[in-house]
C-alpha cells in the first residue's frame, strides 16, 4: 500500500531532457482525475523501456511532448492494482 498523502501519488518523472541522473525525480504529484470516458489505474510497479531512455536523451530529435513526463513502458510493462472510471 502507498504511503502517499490522500490525493497524491508517488511517481518518477522528468521536466527537462538529459541523462537520468540529472533529470529524473521521484516525488509526490497530484493524483489525476479521470475525465469523461477515462480510467484511472493504480500501478504499484512499472518497468523502464528503452523508448523512454531514448526519448529523454533526445534520440533522433525527440523533444519534450509535455511539461512533465512520467515515463511509461509502451509494451504494458506495468501491473494494474485497481481502477476507477467515469462513465462516457
Amino acid at each position: 500500500m502507498s504511503n502517499s498523502p490522500r490525493g497524491t501519488m508517488r511517481a518518477a518523472f522528468y521536466d527537462r531532457m538529459g541523462p537520468a541522473r540529472a533529470v529524473l525525480t521521484v516525488g509526490e504529484l497530484a493524483m489525476p482525475e479521470p475525465g469523461h470516458g477515462e480510467v484511472l489505474i493504480k500501478v504499484e510497479a512499472s518497468g523502464v523501456n528503452p523508448h523512454d531512455t531514448k526519448r529523454r536523451s533526445g534520440w533522433l530529435g525527440s523533444t519534450m511532448y509535455a511539461t512533465r513526463v512520467i515515463p511509461i513502458a509502451m509494451q504494458r510493462a506495468w501491473s494494474p492494482v485497481s481502477a476507477s472510471a467515469r462513465a462516457a
